[in-house]
């Protein structure tokens, strides 16, 4: 599912995980949840500005 989504989609679902994961009152599987999901998606992005960057150079 991760690799359907691109990189803006991918920001966005990061930032609102943010905001989500900042509730002082989210459950801890939520969070591990979560927090999976956005390592996930950071992946995601970093391969995505590395395929960037490697076509630029």
């Amino acid at each position: 599912m991760t690799k359907d989504i691109n990189y803006e989609e991918a920001i966005n679902e990061l930032k609102k995980i943010l905001e989500e994961v900042q509730d002082p009152n989210i459950e801890l599987q939520v969070l591990e949840e979560k927090m999976n999901r956005a390592k996930l998606l950071m992946e995601l992005c970093k391969a995505n500005l590395k395929a960037l960057e490697d076509t630029i150079n």
